[in-house]
C-alpha cells in the first residue's frame, strides 16, 4: 500500500530500457537518483502522482 499526502509526489510506476548489456537497479524514492536513471537509460516512463 502507498500513502500520498497532501502536496506530496511520488512515482507510482517506472518502466526503462536500455540498449547497453546490461542495467542496475535505481530506487525510486531519491530524486536524485531517479534523474540518474533518466539521464542513463535509452528509454523510460514514468507515472508520477501528485495530490492537492
Amino acid at each position: 500500500m502507498i500513502t500520498i499526502n497532501l502536496g506530496e509526489s511520488k512515482i507510482l510506476v517506472a518502466y526503462r530500457e536500455s540498449f547497453k548489456d546490461s542495467m542496475r537497479t535505481y530506487g525510486l524514492l531519491d530524486e536524485e537518483t531517479v534523474k540518474q536513471m533518466i539521464k542513463e537509460d535509452d528509454r523510460k516512463l514514468l507515472l508520477n502522482n501528485k495530490i492537492d
